[in-house]
């Protein structure tokens, strides 16, 4: 037959216990405060926002075909779909043996992500005849690595414009390319 163990006991074991854990944190907090930092913390890091100003006509034309491809992925119309696909697949061949274009920003990553984009481009050996559920796995693959590489080179997405590095002492345009200055510009009462 098993003991249970005297209350009084539990009460001095547990009271024992509790003293010996706050004296393990006291002993922490003491040592941190008595051992003085060597270095300063740096400080926080501000991320800086780079131009999309590189044009990549076949990046962004990659980016175009992805999106396309994905939305009739989704829509059930097979056959659109696998055109949509072979016209992918095609693209983003030639946008793997393409050298990065002048002015992108991480040409070494653009090369790991044309790598990646080689090896996907390796699971369609044959993209007419390839199982439409695989076809649509490997498309679903495309969005991520086609807008990593895009970042990395600087482009923007297919859909935006590629803007045009900032000139200082230039004069904004208006949409009929007319220069607007302060005075020109119309108050929103007027």
């Amino acid at each position: 037959m098993m003991r249970v163990p005297d209350s009084r006991f539990v009460i001095v074991f547990t009271v024992i216990l509790i003293a010996f854990i706050f004296a393990a944190c006291g002993d922490q907090e003491a040592r941190r405060a008595a051992v003085p930092t060597s270095t300063p913390e740096p400080p926080p890091v501000t991320p800086v926002a780079l131009p999309m100003d590189v044009d990549w006509p076949g990046l962004r034309q990659l980016d175009r075909l992805t999106a396309e491809a994905v939305v009739l992925s989704a829509t059930g119309k097979d056959d659109a779909f696998r055109k949509a696909a072979v016209t992918l697949i095609a693209t983003a061949s030639d946008v793997v043996r393409q050298d990065p274009p002048p002015g992108a920003h991480f040409g070494h990553f653009i090369k790991m992500y044309q790598e990646e984009l080689r090896h996907l481009l390796e699971l369609a050996d044959d993209p007419e005849n390839l199982n439409i559920d695989k076809l649509r796995m490997m498309v679903s693959g495309f969005p991520l690595i086609v807008d990593m590489l895009r970042q990395a080179a600087g482009t923007p997405a297919w859909d935006q414009p590629v803007q045009a590095p900032a000139i200082s002492g230039s004069t904004p345009e208006s949409a009929s390319g007319e220069p607007i200055s302060p005075t020109s510009a119309s108050s929103p009462d007027q």
